[in-house]
């Protein structure tokens, strides 16, 4: 992978899990291939992340109803 390729995919990633949007700009300065590739990973990252912080916030709320009506 070339520099100017790598640059691309790390903005495409960068724009994704910060922006949430493309930087057309950006995306015409560089390999558009590459950038495209990067904001997808982006946004796999992205939704990965936000997944666990919801099973961890309903886990956290099932445990906080099960103490509270005495279950456990």
């Amino acid at each position: 992978m070339k520099e100017k390729q790598l640059n691309a995919f790390k903005d495409g990633v960068a724009n994704a899990l910060l922006d949430g949007d493309v930087d057309e700009d950006l995306k015409n300065k560089y390999c558009r291939h590459s950038y495209q590739q990067g904001y997808d990973f982006g946004l796999f990252l992205y939704e990965e992340q936000n997944n666990e912080e919801s099973e961890e916030d309903l886990e956290k709320a099932l445990d906080f109803k099960i103490k509270k009506w005495g279950l456990k």
